[in-house]
């Protein structure tokens, strides 16, 4: 049972997505709903006061290292610090900040009978509030986490964990299709769109204006904790980044046709810091180690083919690739290689949460994740851990066990998904126009909804993880 029979909800604004999560607050004040916001950023604050009374706005900035206050309960700190891409680099203070928020951001849930909390699952932050609302049971709120699906492209859901592997699924109403929905492969819209964004971020007029951003400190708030605010280590990171691109074109790739008609196995690399590996991914977020365990596991027969994200050259050294390639059987990819055509020639695909798996197992080919994740269901796709590599008997033992799946996949997705994109302005215009917000409105409506209904007898989230990683 909700607290009340009014809903309302809260937004976590996050840079440019505040903006399109505004555009669809508006539409659900439309019908009753009631909005507030926690935000991180000053300049936000002063965006969400302008349109929305003080009192239904938390800012939790760097400010609350300084105010101290106990702890509600133990949410892993450490894990959190050092998975978020500027705490990390502050540690000690990180600790403080995300002890001191608690009781804020506890009692504006409590105080203003917030029962749905909206935001993403990328900074620090975000995950505490959410485990916050999960664990207080007496706050009767649930944190959803809206994201794409990947495929199909214009769906998203509603994730219930940090993990994107839980998603939030509707009441049975017992209207089945009368046929089974199909889920066509394709490559997700993102990638095109995040292609076309880094081939700009490499043109010498975008390389200039962030060279002036950085010395006139334009849109750095000293006290978001999402923003890097030392100087020398803002250079120090543009440089480094910089120099990567630069000595990436010394790496040594290989191209398929190389490898004829050998059984081989393709592992790609995640940008980062992202979040697809520094949250999704914690404690498999050294990717070289986890190539080094893979090729440990694998027949000494079978080259191991590691593809680079286009969209992460820069993020490693030359050193990373250089390093690699001293272990024997480690070929590291051409970036430009088509993805598809590496997936089909490939006897196993490896990947720590990437839509690489998915695509794979849509192929009918054998997909390992490392950590959980929501296309799991499918057959050829398996969770594997490294236990799972030290007591299986050889790989073939391990993919055999990767045959098994929910053969009702598309319909338990198209079920449990709505219509819509889940983007920003800046990274994907199309998430503005009057048709996706209402769309996007409507399936929170509907989400409330169905909540509503489902009341106290859905599962605990501890439940649903712990089903999905046993798949």
């Amino acid at each position: 049972m909700r607290k009340s029979a009014e809903n309302n909800i809260c937004f976590v604004a996050n840079f440019g997505k505040t903006e399109f999560f505004e555009g669809i607050a508006e539409k659900l004040k439309e019908k009753g709903i009631g909005i507030f916001w926690i935000t991180v950023n000053r300049r936000l604050y002063v965006y969400l006061k302008e349109r929305y009374p003080e009192s239904r706005i938390l800012l939790i900035n760097k400010k609350y290292i300084n105010i101290p206050s106990d702890a509600i309960d133990d949410f892993k700190l450490q894990g959190l610090v050092f998975g978020d891409r500027v705490l990390r680099h502050m540690p000690v203070d990180g600790i403080k900040y995300l002890t001191n928020i608690q009781r804020p951001l506890y009692e504006f849930v409590a105080s203003n009978n917030i029962d749905h909390i909206f935001g993403e699952v990328t900074w620090a932050h975000e995950i505490l509030i959410l485990r916050l609302v999960n664990r207080r049971k007496e706050l009767r709120c649930r944190y959803l986490n809206p994201a794409t699906i990947r495929i199909p492209n214009g769906r998203f859901a509603f994730f219930e964990d940090e993990y994107q592997a839980v998603l939030f699924e509707r009441p049975r109403n017992g209207n089945s299709r009368a046929e089974q929905p199909i889920i066509k492969l394709e490559k997700p819209d993102y990638l095109k769109l995040n292609d076309n964004l880094l081939r700009k971020s490499r043109s010498m007029k975008a390389r200039l204006a962030r060279i002036k951003r950085f010395f006139t400190r334009e849109n750095i708030d000293a006290l978001d904790p999402t923003l890097m605010d030392d100087d020398w280590l803002r250079f120090k990171m543009r440089i480094r980044e910089e120099w990567n691109k630069e000595t990436y074109r010394f790496v040594n790739t290989s191209e398929l046709n190389e490898f004829g008609g050998k059984k081989f196995a393709l592992v790609t690399l995640h940008k980062q810091p992202e979040a697809s590996i520094d949250v999704l991914g914690r404690y498999y977020d050294d990717q070289f180690r986890n190539i080094f365990n893979i090729r440990r596991f694998l027949p000494a027969d079978w080259p191991v083919l590691v593809k680079e994200h286009t969209n992460a050259i820069g993020d490693r050294s030359y050193g990373f690739y250089r390093r690699l390639q001293k272990i024997p059987g480690i070929y590291i990819l051409n970036e430009k290689t088509d993805s598809h055509e590496a997936i089909r020639r490939s006897e196993l695909v490896i990947t720590v949460s990437g839509t690489v798996a998915y695509e794979a197992a849509l192929m009918g080919k054998t997909a390992f994740t490392l950590v959980p994740t929501f296309f799991n269901r499918l057959p050829h796709c398996r969770h594997v851990t490294l236990e799972d590599f030290r007591a299986a008997d050889s790989v073939r033992d391990l993919m055999a066990r990767a045959e098994e799946g929910d053969d009702d996949f598309a319909r338990w997705l198209f079920r449990n998904s709505f219509r819509g994109i889940i983007s920003d302005p800046h990274s994907n215009p199309a998430c503005m126009t009057e048709e996706n917000i209402n769309y996007v409105a409507g399936a929170m409506m509907e989400a409330l909804k169905d909540d509503a209904l489902s009341g106290d007898d859905k599962r605990s989230l501890a439940d649903k993880m712990e089903t999905v990683t046993a798949r």
